[in-house]
């Protein structure tokens, strides 16, 4: 056994605590603006995962990668948006140069580990979470740090979800359990 299991904990309450903290003020910049995840490695496959997600309960999300936004994708956030990059250290020299580029009406939110990062300072909204050895004992697998990406990731789905009223969240998903438990609802 590799003894994650006490850094999952930590990296888990430091969101869960964190995020106690999630006001409208960031949930309405989910809900009313084009959302673009992104992230390098790994993190960007949890901005993947969580494009889906949030798509899941109505938001306009997307999930490009740090490097196709710098190369010329970066135009997808023109006309204004919300930007979600995730760097576990804050330090991923793409996601920093996202950052930095000068961009109208684009709110920047960075999942990291890493609040005093440069990625950090560049951002407008930090969301962070403890992780101070990342997977295996050498940190060089990123288990926690993506666990804890998709953790807040989770938690602006789900307060998003707590807002709807379950027949939207059934619309969305005809032919899932979902539905099939909202029409099982609206029988009783």
């Amino acid at each position: 056994m590799s003894g994650n299991y006490s850094r999952y904990l930590t990296a888990l309450n430091s969101v869960e605590a964190a995020a106690k903290q999630i006001d409208r003020r960031l949930i309405d910049l989910f809900l009313d603006t084009h959302v673009v995840l992104t992230g390098v490695g790994k993190s960007y496959h949890v901005a993947e995962l969580g494009a889906s997600l949030l798509q899941s309960v109505g938001v306009w999300a997307t999930a490009i990668s740090a490097t196709d936004l710098l190369h010329g994708s970066l135009n997808i956030l023109s006309r204004g948006g919300t930007l979600v990059a995730l760097s576990h250290s804050g330090e991923t020299e793409e996601v920093i140069g996202i950052l930095q580029a000068q961009r109208k009406n684009v709110v920047q939110i960075l999942i990291t580990s890493n609040e005093k990062s440069t990625a950090a300072w560049s951002s407008d909204i930090t969301l962070d979470y403890t992780c101070k050895v990342d997977g295996s004992k050498h940190g060089t697998i990123p288990a926690v740090s993506t666990i804890a990406q998709l953790m807040w990731i989770n938690e602006i789905v789900c307060t998003i979800a707590d807002m709807l009223p379950v027949s939207s969240l059934a619309a969305g998903h005809p032919d899932g359990a979902l539905a099939a438990r909202y029409e099982r609802m609206m029988k009783l």
